[in-house]
């Protein structure tokens, strides 16, 4: 899908295969050297096209009824200009009403875990050369900007077993209020047998001197694809 029918000009970050598109229009395309059969739509806002190069295995809906693209074919070239012009306000519209409920989707899926102050994005044992090292990632629900973070947790190994004692590490910010913050730590374990690890709890100092300590569970993590499809869907 591209801003031109010659299939240049700018493409949509925020679209992704299961998204719905709103046919505008169904017509010819001429360059230099050929004619091809395109699909105007509009999505977020926006006029795409794409070449009709299907063999009408995609679906379209009218009034809530499959269509197949060959029966519209027809209909697009018999339809008057004031059809035409009321089919691409329509499409307009609908795209970026479609959009706000998308965006409304991500956002409820992401700030689900406001409540808890801090999300988990990542929190797992990173490879060295016979040690191992832990890598966090976080982001801070909180009003309050993060000025120090500790991870407590510890590691297991290939079948599940505890490897040693729990271990603490402590992250430096400043984490600003919504915003990510992630730790690398080298050689919290001097064995390479660690797979996975357990994130027990975190401490949390503020800029303003106050403290927080939250018992990580399963509510506390968030996919970090949930955050980027969010990020792409504001841009």
């Amino acid at each position: 899908m591209s801003s031109s029918c010659y299939g240049s000009g700018d493409y949509s970050k925020k679209y992704e295969p299961q998204n719905m598109l709103f046919v505008t229009e169904i017509s010819e395309c001429k360059n230099y050297s050929s004619t091809k059969d395109i699909i105007g739509f509009y999505f977020d806002g926006k006029k795409y096209y794409m070449v009709d190069d299907v063999d009408d295995k995609n679906a379209f809906f009218v009034s809530g009824k499959r269509r197949q693209l060959s029966d519209l074919k027809n209909k697009f070239k018999n339809f008057s200009q004031a059809e035409i012009d009321s089919i691409d306000s329509w499409s307009k519209r609908l795209s970026e009403a479609y959009m706000r409920q998308l965006r409304k989707e991500a956002s409820d899926k992401v700030f689900s875990k406001e409540k808890n102050g801090i999300a988990i994005l990542a929190a797992h044992p990173t490879e060295e050369y016979s040690f191992t090292g832990a890598k966090f990632k976080i982001l801070n629900f909180s009003r309050k900007t993060i000025k120090y973070i500790t991870f407590n947790f510890y590691g297991k190994n290939a079948v599940n077993d505890r490897v040693g004692k729990n271990v603490s590490r402590k992250g430096i910010g400043p984490v600003e209020s919504s915003a990510t913050g992630s730790w690398l730590f080298d050689d919290v374990w001097l064995t390479d047998i660690v797979e996975s690890m357990k994130l027990l709890s975190v401490n949390i100092i503020y800029m303003d001197g106050t403290t927080r300590v939250v018992t990580i569970t399963d509510n506390h993590w968030l996919d970090e694809e949930d955050l980027d499809h969010l990020d792409r869907l504001l841009e």
